[in-house]
């Protein structure tokens, strides 16, 4: 992540910019310009260019850097007005001085607006269409960092490692995948309902109010009086419904349960269930926390097999319009028609680059996305670029070559 400077470090750059006539570097279509403050009043600033910069519009975000003291700070202004030259009324863009300046950027490179000369398609790398319950919100917890390397496994291994794990800490488990069964109980409906995991520490206990996992991962009392509401339960009867569930469970000799769903991006392809029957020896968040990890290695096995690979969707590249970018990555937008997958953060995309006289396929993932009426803006990283790609791609964008003198301020270390 880059830092944010606080308010009076902000004041105290922007007056040394003002005063040392720092410039502030912009970089538009191959092209570096320069700016400098002329004037500064409580929230503008009045920069002047040592070039004429076609096509920046009112309104704009455009995107500046300045060395201090061998560190690349970023700022984004927005244009309130721009020079008007062919009346001789003033010579200045004004500015609105932005509320957080950035240093120590966790991007490699600085982004510039997407050239006009630059094509850009894209399809997703992993797209399936799966014969599972499908989430309708996309609100699968999300694993911050990826599986580590000494927990991927085949699925004979994953499958008998966590059943002898069950046998020391457990009286029963079973693994459910939905590809072979229909959904019927109300505990397999409720965690394709929400998503989120059924945790019982005691049928004869109260029901969790709160979720202590960011993000959140748990069925809570509320989200379970929602799901027997949505299935007809009298609104006024909800705790007497919770009351009849745990019963139900416990006249069946079970005193402690789990059910954790197992993910494929936006698919719930099934779950692992483990019980207590035995008093005095409740499940609890250790060993919830270690059917988390179980869960994620199973569906890893199960990817590494092939087992999803027959419901890949075959593709048509997408045309999309592109706003930033740079070799660590861009955005760009799309019309939303037809059925896509799921935005996931990290789904994997195949980004195609079409400049004038050439033609480059890399790899991408999904950082976040915003939606607005009829179009998705995405925002991705690049996972890896060739040597090849990544010089022809960083001339197009900052007129230069990585060995060139300066390049080090667009590459965010002076």
């Amino acid at each position: 992540m880059s830092t944010a400077i606080e308010r009076i470090e902000k004041k105290y750059l922007i007056n040394w910019l003002y005063n040392e006539q720092i410039p502030l570097v912009y970089i538009r279509k191959g092209e570096e310009y320069h700016f400098f403050i002329e004037k500064q009043t409580k929230d503008t600033l009045y920069l002047k260019s040592d070039h004429v910069i076609p096509d920046v519009e009112i309104g704009e975000q455009i995107d500046l850097l300045f060395d201090f003291k061998g560190k690349t700070i970023s700022c984004s202004f927005q244009v309130k007005s721009k020079p008007d030259l062919k009346n001789h009324k003033h010579p200045f863009f004004l500015v609105n001085i932005p509320e957080t300046l950035h240093k120590d950027l966790e991007r490699s490179f600085v982004r510039v607006p997407f050239p006009d000369t630059l094509q850009m398609e894209f399809i997703f790398d992993d797209w399936h269409q799966l014969p599972c319950p499908k989430l309708d919100a996309f609100d699968i917890p999300q694993e911050t960092e990826p599986l580590a390397e000494s927990n991927v496994r085949d699925l004979h291994s994953v499958i008998t490692e966590l059943n002898l794990w069950a046998k020391e800490y457990s009286d029963g488990i079973k693994a459910v995948l939905f590809k072979d069964t229909k959904q019927i109980s109300p505990e397999e409906q409720v965690i394709i309902k929400t998503g989120k995991t059924l945790f019982l520490p005691s049928t004869q206990g109260p029901f969790i109010e709160k979720d202590p996992f960011l993000p959140k991962k748990l069925i809570t009392k509320a989200m379970f009086k929602a799901y027997l509401k949505s299935i007809g339960e009298n609104p006024l009867l909800l705790d007497r419904g919770i009351d009849r569930f745990l019963q139900s469970l416990y006249e069946n000799g079970i005193l402690s349960a789990i059910w954790i769903p197992l993910f494929f991006h936006e698919y719930v392809v099934g779950y692992i269930h483990v019980w207590i029957t035995t008093p005095n020896k409740p499940l609890d968040y250790a060993v919830l926390e270690k059917l988390f990890m179980y869960a994620r290695m199973t569906v890893s096995a199960l990817e590494s097999k092939g087992y999803f690979e027959c419901y890949r969707v075959k593709q048509d590249f997408r045309s999309a319009q592109g706003i930033t970018i740079s070799p660590s990555g861009l955005s760009f937008s799309f019309d939303i028609s037809g059925y896509m997958p799921a935005l996931l953060p990290k789904r994997r995309l195949i980004i195609k680059l079409l400049f004038p006289n050439y033609t480059a396929e890399a790899a991408a993932q999904i950082v976040r996305w915003e939606e607005e009426k009829s179009s998705i803006t995405i925002i991705c990283q690049f996972l890896e670029l060739g040597n090849e790609i990544l010089s022809r791609l960083f001339t197009f964008l900052y007129g230069r070559t990585l060995r060139d003198p300066g390049a080090s301020l667009v590459v965010g270390a002076v």
